[in-house]
């Protein structure tokens, strides 16, 4: 079985690393990487094209908001989740 690769934006590192631990225990799903900032996700959505952005709503001093525009526009396949 293929496994859901996953993109986690979050900003605060312990929830970032709680998140990702909690996915990491799922068989069925991978995370390609946990990230606190937009740039750097846009980067990464380019190289590893997750199946999954699992984003959070309140990136400070970010909008999270124009994030899931771009993705949305730039990669139709990915799928987003805002928390």
């Amino acid at each position: 079985m293929k496994k859901i690769s996953i993109l986690v934006i979050e900003d605060n590192r312990l929830l970032r690393d709680g998140i990702t631990s909690i996915i990491k225990e799922q068989s069925d799903l991978k995370v390609t990487a946990a990230l606190g900032d937009c740039v750097k996700a846009l980067q990464n959505i380019r190289e590893s094209e997750p199946n999954l952005v699992l984003l959070d709503l309140g990136l400070r001093n970010q909008s999270s908001i124009q994030l899931v525009k771009v993705i949305k526009k730039e990669f139709e396949k990915v799928k987003v989740i805002v928390m």
